[in-house]
């Protein structure tokens, strides 16, 4: 596309492939096309209507940084590294891949990388390779920080699930400050809509004042590690004063009387003030998600690499399950995606009464349960050391 001023200039729609949302940017490149001179927002984009955050505006950054290769390095066996070719490199390393795959087999090649932003490419592109060497375990960075998430979705809905954020009436964010981090369309612009509505409401689970949680209605400046009791009294809340659409859920869940049962004795003022709450406070956002038309909330990172991430993942999951705002416009709602499932749910094994799997895919030496199709990353050196059992072999980037 073209635009005027002054002189004649070429735009370049393109997307940011620096988180998921993948907004829509206009790009200035030099004569080469290597490298941006330019960023602005796209307004024809559907998603992201000319949204623009801080890290798409220098994404020339990651694109040309000056420590970015520009070629394959070889290692000489001084320990310098020498260029070379892609041509060279990418036969050098499919055949002494394949002359590893045919010694050792391909359960012995071992894959790290293409789970983090601006990853995607290489995670997608990746399969046909890992067809090619039969290879059987990967992990990425995602494993550190979205597999108990990926559980809990898996097993609660047999699919990947996300919330309905623009048009919500309710929104529930736990540990995360989107006015920094973004992962939302639209992300500062949604906050301060929803801020100024009067018949929105807007609830952010954080122990910092971040610039969230100054937008927000109802801030719970939880004790850190103690989000699991705020929320377990929300839950105990919506259920003790019947805020639950229980003809809803009797015909649509399964585990209802047991859900009951279990938070019908919590004390909920007990476990608010242990979180460091005020048990008002606590009442009012568990009001306000169960008595809303529309509820959708969003967790990150601040809950999902903290203590008890699992169990966070499942009481916020249950939160809004609980008090009917999923599959419904506006609340949580099944992922579709041109990709298939970002989290793969095809390792779901037989769980006993209280839930546990004893089946399911583990990684070869350590024994560790693979989540999502990702082995753990903390025993990637138990797996990857002892030659004997195991003979690793890493491709692929970290972000």
């Amino acid at each position: 596309m073209e635009e005027a001023s002054g002189t004649q200039e070429s735009w370049h729609a393109t997307a940011c492939n620096l988180c998921y949302a993948n907004c829509g940017i206009l790009v200035q490149t030099d004569e080469s096309s290597r490298s941006i001179l330019k960023v602005k927002g796209d307004k024809e984009h559907p998603a992201s209507r000319g949204y623009i955050c801080n890290k798409a505006a220098q994404i020339n950054y990651y694109q040309s940084s000056k420590d970015r290769l520009s070629s394959p390095l070889r290692r000489r066996p001084d320990g310098s590294y020498e260029e070379i070719s892609w041509d060279v490199a990418i036969n050098e390393i499919a055949t002494k891949m394949a002359a590893i795959r045919d010694e050792h087999g391909g359960d012995k090649i071992f894959r790290y990388g293409g789970g983090g932003q601006g990853n995607h490419l290489g995670g997608s592109y990746f399969g046909p390779v890992s067809k090619a060497l039969d290879m059987r375990y990967q992990s990425n960075a995602l494993a550190q920080e979205k597999t108990g998430y990926a559980w809990m979705m898996g097993r609660m809905f047999g699919t990947n699930v996300h919330g309905e954020m623009e048009h919500t009436q309710c929104l529930f964010i736990v540990g995360k400050n989107p006015w920094q981090s973004n992962s939302i369309q639209r992300a500062r612009v949604l906050l301060k809509e929803i801020s100024k509505a009067p018949d929105r409401t807007l609830i952010v689970v954080d122990p910092r004042r971040t610039e969230s949680a100054e937008l927000a209605d109802i801030h719970l400046a939880v004790k850190p590690g103690r989000d699991a009791w705020a929320l377990s009294a929300m839950i105990a809340h919506v259920i003790q004063q019947n805020l639950i659409p229980t003809a809803w859920l009797n015909e649509h869940v399964l585990g209802l009387e047991r859900v009951i049962s279990r938070f019908s004795d919590i004390d909920v003022d007990a476990y608010t003030n242990f979180a460091g709450l005020d048990p008002r406070d606590v009442r009012a956002a568990a009001t306000a998600i169960a008595t809303a038309e529309s509820s959708a909330y969003y967790e990150d990172l601040g809950v999902q690499m903290a203590p008890h991430s699992t169990l966070l993942s499942y009481l916020n999951l249950l939160m809004m399950t609980i008090t009917g705002h999923f599959g419904k416009p506006n609340t949580l709602a099944p992922l579709q995606s041109l990709v298939g499932q970002f989290f793969g749910v095809h390792d779901i094994g037989e769980a006993d009464d209280l839930g546990y799997e004893d089946a399911g895919r583990r990684s070869p030496v350590v024994g560790a349960r693979i989540v999502g199709g990702l082995v753990p990353c903390n025993v990637i050196p138990e797996e990857s050391l002892p030659i004997t059992q195991s003979l690793s072999s890493t491709l692929g980037g970290e972000r």
